[in-house]
């Protein structure tokens, strides 16, 4: 059977044959040295934690690119980290909403309306001389 490549690419391809399969040989070797670091960390590390075991575990450094390469290759699947749900559900519930103060010179609350503390005893008080004192002047009746 005939094919059209040229006889440079025939040779060409059987010369590189060898070479991919070492590479396919040690590109597998690595992935093993990886899956075994990324199950180490239940599979939450990505491929600069990875980059920084081998600096360990090989003695020296891996290529990033190459890491990535056979992260690609190999499909290793890094974990997104999820949100705590305690966080969700409180921002669900606006547990720790601060809300706006609504509260005017004009527009007390009633505990303060109620009563004022002098010494130890609690006395009511007289709304408009409370509401006096509280925009700067003194009135008594």
């Amino acid at each position: 059977m005939l094919t059209e490549v040229s006889r440079s690419g025939y040779y060409d391809g059987l010369a590189r044959t060898d070479s991919v399969f070492l590479r396919k040989e040690r590109d597998y070797a690595d992935y093993l040295l990886l899956k075994r670091v990324h199950d180490r960390h239940k599979g939450k590390i990505c491929y600069r934690g990875l980059y920084m075991e081998m600096l360990d575990l090989i003695g020296g450094p891996m290529n990033h690119k190459r890491i990535l390469r056979i992260v690609r290759k190999f499909r290793i699947v890094t974990k997104i980290r999820r949100q705590n749900a305690y966080h969700t559900i409180a921002k669900a519930t606006c547990e720790h909403k601060t809300v706006p103060n609504h509260l005017t010179v004009g527009s007390i609350s009633r505990s303060l309306v109620r009563y004022s503390f002098r010494t130890s005893l609690i006395y009511e008080l007289d709304l408009p001389n409370f509401l006096s004192l509280l925009r700067g002047g003194y009135r008594y009746s």
